[in-house]
């Protein structure tokens, strides 16, 4: 079967499609000069100067100490699981966590216990003797009871473990506390090692597992060096609301905030209603207010008066996904510079990934390492080739020609055979469906005019097909069309093997904010694209001229009147600024290997599912 693609290109499809083949090829001559221009930029003076000036206070990532005690006078685990683990030989400290294993051993005469504080990946050995009070309630618990024990560290006897605990003199002041017990029989995670599917329905306890603890730990790290990279940029951290009237997107896909809706089993109120419509006077906010779905339009009021910031906090979107790749509530990390054009946006975003991903391989190479074994082969080396590498910069031209070029080489270049198969499956029962209604119709005799309104509907109904089609349709490659997630991993594993920063896309398939380019057609935004998770970064110039946003704003049919405070930016001292956008989650993907986003927060939040 001929793909879609070429029928494209000999016209079988038109509207917007032709529009944006025809286009396609007065492109390619302008985005040769556009990366010409980009490689010979020259830097102001000024500019030079800065940096010169910079290079003392170069960004360096730092390695942190882990702190070795915490409230309640205990040494925390993970110092007894490290090279400076020695240094606590024969000394009497205190160590309190839960169990991760627990074996009685020598008829009964003493118990060794896997402790762990969830401080580091290594759990400490406890040997807890006989004649220990409470040794017979210890000896009855099972994996996730709590201890507080104080003993002598010593050296062990063979084994892997670089130092092991002691508990066996009363006269020295040992003893074995049981915080917590938990019964071998019951506790879910005892018998087995459930998937990350089933940890889902445990959030409670998932994070004493060795998968979970150590995502938590990388998430944790990456939160940091985010804080790090930016205030060491000079950058000013901007607490943007939650709740707003807003729609950053244009996207509708908003979760409502409302204080009208009546609790369980109770009636709604006659005054919320007003000719059957919400009647908003009865509101908080006396407005349609929603969750945010993005900081960006909020922070760039503190960009233009003070010119460098971020906001790194919660984002919502109401969309019905079931993907690995989408939340209905994540944490965006949004800064924004002004006096900065798209290449400065690209410097930023790739310099922002870089140091992150640093700093998890000095500080988190436990956890890392048990991940590239049990999560991902390679991750350690993935992470370290994004590190050492420039990024490759290339239009979303030039993506067209390369993926629409590895179709043509390849047939069976990005089909998913179940998708094909459930595909066919829903194309047999529409067949089945409309045959049916066919025979129905028929029977009633239906007059002319009936059967002209019968054969409208049919022509509407292939032609929505047909787009939808093309939109579903990996192989169906055209100037104009948002690339798939396919379609980034391709790029980026198989074509340059390292990330890359797709920049210049049709105006179309982005957001009204973004600055339009000379030429009409496309707006300076950049993708930044990673292996493994295709588009981690979305960023863009903003636009900055008052009538052509006022102008954006219409043509995607959004409400001015809600936006008349960030129109003002562009009235009193508009500014050339730019910024972007980063997916918290999708980033400690990528650092931990883990392929489902429901994995890498605490609590997920999707469709039909907040529990917890």
């Amino acid at each position: 079967m001929k793909s879609l693609y070429k029928l494209i290109n000999k016209g079988k499809f038109t509207n917007n499609i032709l529009y944006f083949n025809r286009y396609y090829h007065t492109m390619v001559e302008k985005e040769n000069q556009i990366k010409k221009i980009l490689k010979e930029r020259e830097y102001p003076e000024t500019k030079k100067m800065l940096e010169t000036m910079n290079k003392e206070e170069k960004i360096v990532v730092p390695k942190l100490n882990k702190k070795i005690t915490s409230y309640g006078n205990r040494i925390r685990i993970v110092n007894l699981c490290n090279k400076d683990a020695e240094l606590y030989i024969g000394k009497k400290i205190t160590v309190a966590g839960w169990v991760k294993a627990i074996k009685i051993q020598g008829k009964g005469e003493y118990s060794f216990v896997d402790l762990n504080d969830g401080s580091g990946f290594g759990s400490l050995q406890v040997v807890v003797t006989k004649n220990i009070p409470n040794f017979e309630i210890l000896s009855r618990q099972g994996v996730g009871a709590c201890l507080k024990v104080h003993g002598t560290v010593v050296k062990p006897e063979g084994g892997k473990e670089l130092v092991e605990m002691q508990v066996n003199s009363v006269e020295e002041g040992h003893y074995c506390e049981v915080l917590g017990e938990s019964n071998p029989s019951e506790y879910p995670l005892h018998k087995s090692r459930p998937n990350l599917e089933t940890l889902r329905e445990m959030c409670h306890l998932r994070p004493r597992t060795n998968t979970i603890s150590a995502v938590t730990r990388v998430r944790n790290s990456l939160a940091y060096a985010t804080h790090q990279f930016f205030q060491q940029k000079g950058f000013l951290y901007i607490h943007t609301p939650i709740i707003t009237s807003s729609d950053c997107e244009g996207a509708g896909q908003m979760f409502q905030v409302t204080t009208v809706l009546p609790p369980k089993d109770k009636e709604l109120s006659k005054d919320v209603l007003k000719n059957n419509k919400i009647n908003y006077d009865e509101e908080f906010f006396k407005k349609p207010s929603f969750l945010t779905v993005s900081g960006q339009l909020a922070v760039e009021n503190f960009a233009c008066g003070l010119s460098d910031v971020y906001t790194f906090g919660p984002t919502f979107r109401a969309e019905i996904s079931h993907t690995t790749r989408h939340l209905a509530e994540f944490w965006m990390i949004e800064p924004e510079m002004c006096f900065a054009d798209l290449y400065d946006d690209m410097e930023c975003g790739e310099s922002y990934l870089k140091y992150c991903l640093n700093w998890v391989l000095e500080n988190n190479k436990d956890d890392l390492e048990f991940l590239n074994t049990q999560v991902e082969k390679g991750l350690i080396d993935r992470l370290r080739n994004v590190v050492e590498t420039d990024f490759e910069k290339i239009s979303y031209t030039e993506c067209i020609e390369i993926l629409k070029s590895a179709v043509e080489k390849d047939p069976k270049l990005f089909i998913n055979e179940e998708e094909e198969k459930e595909k066919k499956k829903k194309e047999k029962e529409a067949k089945k469906e409309k045959k049916k209604l066919d025979k129905e119709k028929k029977e009633k005799g239906d007059n002319d005019d009936t059967k002209q309104e019968v054969e409208d509907v049919k022509k509407d109904e292939v032609k929505k097909s047909e787009k939808e089609l093309m939109e579903e349709d990996k192989r169906c490659i055209y100037w104009g069309k948002d690339m798939a997630s396919e379609h980034e991993r391709y790029l980026t594993e198989v074509v340059f093997k390292k990330p890359i920063i797709v920049y210049n896309y049709p105006k179309e398939i982005k957001s009204f904010y973004m600055r339009e380019n000379e030429d009409g057609k496309t707006v300076a935004a950049m993708d930044i694209l990673v292996p493994k998770i295709g588009e981690i970064i979305g960023g863009s110039q903003r636009e900055e001229r008052h009538d052509v946003l006022l102008k954006k704003i219409a043509d995607v049919g959004l409400d001015k009147d809600s936006y008349w405070w960030y129109l003002d930016l562009r009235k009193y001292g508009s500014v050339p600024h730019c910024g972007f956008g980063l997916g918290f989650e999708r980033l400690v993907m990528m650092a931990t290997g883990i392929e489902n986003i429901k994995d890498v927060i605490p609590y997920p939040r999707y469709h039909k599912h907040a529990e917890f």
